[in-house]
């Protein structure tokens, strides 16, 4: 039987058979096969399930800033992506010889944010894509507008 064992367990790569389960003829039951093996670790002997739980709700509070009033008096509104991340995305065209920063997410009043974002980039530069409701942006800005928008408050 361990040479049955070795030769099973050299394809998968495993050089060392110990950690591999061992069924004697003694402890199968029927069809069932019964392990001799340590049980494994269950999850409770880790963490209790509150604790876990309220660190995760405190790690997602966190990911995103909470709106402040500046925020609240604006037109317009960046929703962030599933993953809590600004919709803020480079984009490469030409065989890579323009570059595009795309807002996506953009509800309300497209062309003030617009106007809020010549602080930070050109405004000959930006345009409204009325169809899709993206802001682009030629050239490469995301760094710049992610933390325009991080100051706001979005």
């Amino acid at each position: 039987m361990r040479s049955l064992l070795v030769a099973l367990a050299r394809p998968l790569g495993h050089s060392r058979i110990a950690n591999l389960a061992i069924i004697s003829p003694a402890a199968t039951t029927g069809n069932r096969q019964v392990s001799t093996a340590a049980p494994a670790p269950t999850l409770a002997a880790t963490a209790p399930p509150s604790a876990t739980a309220s660190k995760a709700s405190e790690s997602l509070s966190t990911l995103r800033p909470q709106p402040t009033s500046s925020t609240k008096d604006l037109p317009y509104v960046v929703v962030r992506t599933a993953n809590q991340a600004l919709p803020v995305y480079s984009d490469y065209r030409n065989g890579n010889t323009r570059v595009l920063t795309i807002i996506r997410r953009v509800w309300g009043d497209k062309d003030a944010l617009c106007r809020d974002l010549a602080q930070v980039v050109p405004v000959e530069r930006l345009s409204v894509r009325k169809v899709t409701g993206h802001i682009w942006i030629k050239g490469f800005y995301r760094n710049e507008i992610i933390a325009f928008l991080a100051k706001q408050g979005f």
